[in-house]
């Protein structure tokens, strides 16, 4: 009896063996492409919170760094090479990473069954890094510098609850105001007279000289009886 069996996938066409590569090439292309964007968002994911970009291509460096992020310990590092343990560390993780963020609950299930959609949406976003999330966790270096040539974004306050504007106030009625009275007729004030002038003096006449008497007087008359 021959036992030996025949391996070849492709169904011992060329043509099989021609699709079955492609098909090898295209998923081993796609798990490419995801890898490069993963790096990249959390190249992005790492330069909002203050923290070298490059830091992401390095492998269990990166995952230090995402530990200072979130405000956790650097040993739990160690956490992530243990079979089991390392899913229950990436959903705390995710969920420190989403608060860190701003994000909620919502999000970081998001980031722990579609990473490859969600971080990239959290890196290239409009999403700002608020500070480490875990209480009493904060690294001695916060708040983060930022570092050269790298876009920071500083934290944000939280901001006020809205509060509908308030209309405005209906307009107090004011009576009409009365026309201003006509103008009194004044007469004519008269022009001041001219200030009198100080009367002539009469002309100077020099007095006429006595004349001398020719005859002397009459003697009075007699007293008649």
């Amino acid at each position: 009896m021959n036992y030996s069996y025949n391996y070849n996938y492709g169904g011992g066409s060329p043509a099989g063996n021609a699709a079955f590569g492609v098909f090898g090439l295209c998923y081993s292309l796609f798990w490419l492409v995801v890898a490069v964007l993963v790096i990249a968002s959390m190249w992005k994911l790492f330069t909002k919170a203050g923290k070298p970009g490059w830091a992401a291509i390095i492998p269990i460096y990166n995952i230090i760094v995402l530990l200072e992020i979130i405000g956790r310990p650097v040993w739990w590092v160690i956490l992530f090479f243990i079979p089991f343990v390392n899913f229950v560390m990436w959903i705390i993780v995710a969920l420190d990473l989403a608060k860190s963020f701003g994000k909620d609950v919502a999000y970081a299930l998001g980031l722990i069954f579609l990473s490859p959609i969600f971080l990239p949406i959290l890196g290239f976003g409009s999403a700002m890094y608020m500070g480490p999330s875990a209480a009493g966790s904060v690294p001695p270096s916060y708040p983060p510098q930022p570092p050269a040539g790298g876009a920071y974004y500083p934290p944000q306050p939280p901001q006020p609850p809205y509060a509908p504007p308030t209309p405005p106030a209906p307009p107090v009625y004011q009576p009409p105001v009365a026309p201003p009275a006509p103008p009194v007729y004044q007469p004519p004030v008269a022009p001041p007279a001219p200030p009198m002038a100080p009367p002539a003096a009469p002309p100077f006449e020099p007095p006429a000289p006595e004349s001398e008497p020719t005859e002397p007087p009459a003697p009075p008359a007699p007293p008649t009886e």
